[in-house]
């Protein structure tokens, strides 16, 4: 490793990852920041965050090959790799190229397996951290993510609080015991109105409602019926800024 650092003089362009709230929605940044000099090209993957500080791996393109080879049967959709190139795999213009592609190969690997629960691609990314780390890290940044967790994570009270207080809707991925558990609903409507819409058994709960609304107006269409005549309910569903924002507008 001590000699591929050394041989690391081309700076690549990194590619990387979107962050939460980006069009993969993930956790980690994964990039290809430099490559070596010398062949054959060692490409050098990093991820971007406090959990994976100390991780880092170096890969020949035949190696992304092989790895494409194993994870055929295991990923589903999985991503197109960058095809070889005779004719120009010597130009600068031609490895930036390719270090581009290879790093939008593993950005979309790592949207597919957030988790990194596929042993090939732990190995080949160097991942050491456990798994109960990587999983609670990943869903504290997008509780979203919940919905690659397995059935006994989501089965996880504490992990499940944590994903909802991040975003309440994922409220959707859990169980039906789970979506009728009270302390779980309120968490989720707290966070996020329209998460009343999983939970069929609170549409009549005046207090789990109230909150609703009062997060979001689009949680009234969910409310019971009944219910939505209720005056207060209406007041709180009236009250949000985004419903003030709308009238205003409007006039």
């Amino acid at each position: 490793l001590a000699q591929a650092r050394q041989g690391h003089g081309r700076r690549a362009p990194p590619a990387m990852a979107q962050g939460v709230g980006g069009p993969s929605g993930m956790p980690w940044a994964v990039e290809i920041p430099s490559r070596t000099k010398e062949k054959p090209v060692q490409y050098r993957i990093e991820i971007r965050d406090d959990l994976f500080k100390e991780t880092f791996a170096e890969h020949r393109y035949n190696d992304f090959v092989d790895l494409h080879g194993q994870l055929k049967d295991s990923i589903k959709d999985l991503p197109q790799l960058p095809p070889k190139s005779w004719m120009r795999s010597r130009t600068s213009n031609f490895l930036d190229q390719r270090t581009e592609q290879l790093a939008e190969y593993l950005t979309t690997l790592v949207a597919l397996d957030p988790f990194f629960a596929n042993p090939d691609l732990r190995e080949f990314l160097a991942i050491k951290a456990a798994d109960a780390d990587i999983l609670r890290a990943a869903i504290l940044r997008n509780g979203m993510l919940l919905a690659h967790a397995t059935p006994e994570q989501k089965a996880n009270r504490e992990l499940v609080l944590a994903a909802l207080k991040q975003n309440g809707l994922a409220l959707q991925f859990l169980s039906e015991e789970m979506q009728a558990d009270r302390e779980i609903v309120q968490i989720a409507v707290n966070r996020s109105g329209g998460a009343l819409q999983w939970a069929p058994n609170f549409q009549t709960d005046k207090e789990i409602c109230m909150a609703a609304v009062s997060r979001s107006p689009l949680a009234f269409r969910y409310v019971d019926e009944d219910l939505q005549q209720d005056e207060e309910i209406l007041a709180a569903a009236a009250a949000t800024p985004a419903t003030t924002r709308a009238r205003r507008s409007a006039t």
